[in-house]
């Protein structure tokens, strides 16, 4: 019948869980942001600054391992939680939809093969079932968009946190520039002796606990 793979479902939200409730790409989006937004802001200072000569200067550099940070800063544990149990209302949602329109096609299918069931009854449930198909469809679309936005929004409140930080600390502790590390992106190897992870974990976790507060 027309209907028997109507319903596929299961797969799309296998899908969105690793696509949305997994942090792989957020990691990996605040160090290549983290290190672009610093450089070039150091990069138009040296620039705006005649007598000073990048060849003749001796040039302070720190780092951030991002995926200590991430995994120890207590506004992105929050920012996770609140997502994962966002994903998974919707998600819940969209499944309770799909068991109904499921069990009505299964109907359907057993007044067909019955023989219970005019050519115009037919006629109008498969019409109302595609109607509902497609309302699935695109409820499952908004979903993904609001959650793949709410995503986006945590991550850009992140990256502002911990550049607010590290661009504070940055005057304190003496460096030209603060990196982003992460294993397997850009810097294959960051000597532990320059590593201010901890500096900047406690920095952002102070203000965080502070503001939680107030």
């Amino acid at each position: 019948m027309y209907f028997v793979g109507i319903i596929k479902y299961k797969h799309m939200k296998n899908q969105k869980i690793i696509n949305i409730v997994l942090f792989v790409g957020l990691i990996i989006s605040i160090s290549l942001h983290f290190t672009d937004k610093l450089i070039k802001s150091d990069n138009n200072k040296i620039s705006k600054s005649e007598d000073r000569r990048i060849t003749n200067q001796i040039v302070s550099v720190a780092y951030v391992n991002t995926d200590s940070l991430m995994e120890n800063y207590l506004l992105y544990q929050e920012i996770k939680s609140d997502l994962e149990q966002e994903t998974k209302k919707l998600l819940n949602d969209l499944h309770q939809k799909e068991s109904s329109l499921q069990n009505q096609v299964m109907s359907y299918q057993k007044k067909v093969q019955g023989g219970i069931i005019s050519m115009d009854e037919a006629q109008k449930t498969e019409q109302n079932l595609m109607q509902q198909q497609q309302t699935l469809q695109q409820l499952s679309e908004q979903y993904t968009n609001k959650i793949a936005q709410k995503e986006y929004n945590m991550t850009l409140r992140i990256l502002d946190s911990v550049i607010s930080s590290t661009s504070s600390l940055k005057e304190k502790l003496g460096y030209d520039f603060v990196l982003g590390y992460t294993k397997g992106t850009g810097i294959l190897y960051a000597n532990p002796e320059f590593d201010i992870t901890n500096i900047v974990l406690e920095d952002i976790n102070k203000k965080y606990t502070k503001k939680t507060k107030n």
